[in-house]
């Protein structure tokens, strides 16, 4: 290729490369190409911040997930525990009845024993 007096002066490439470099171009083309890459640098961090916030997303999806079993295991246990709870009581209920009955004889006994007692040293 001849160089013309119009155009740019040919620029040197090496032969494997087929392509120019940054030190080719003009100033402006590199501002250009500078905010380009800035660009790049800003949404790959803003991709990054918006990945972690997504996996903090599932993470607390997931540990939700957690307390809510965990929240109804509680809840069945609670629910055992006061059933047992109210049978227990039952049966207190129940020998406390009893109890209360067999002293009340033992009070009826005793006080005809000392009845009888009485009559007899009378």
């Amino acid at each position: 290729m001849v160089a013309s007096a119009a155009q740019a002066p040919a620029v040197n490439v090496p032969e494997g490369d087929g392509g120019c470099g940054l030190r080719d171009l003009c100033p402006q083309d590199k501002k250009k190409v500078a905010k380009v890459i800035r660009q790049v640098v800003d949404l790959q961090q803003e991709l990054e911040v918006q990945r972690s916030r997504s996996q903090d997303h599932l993470d607390q999806t997931e540990q939700l997930k957690q307390l809510r079993e965990k929240n109804k295991e509680v809840v069945k246990e609670n629910a055992g525990l006061r059933s047992k709870l109210a049978h227990a009581l039952a049966l207190l209920r129940m020998y406390q009845h009893k109890e209360a009955a067999v002293v009340g004889l033992d009070i009826v006994v005793i006080s005809e024993v000392a009845l009888v007692n009485c009559k007899a040293a009378a």
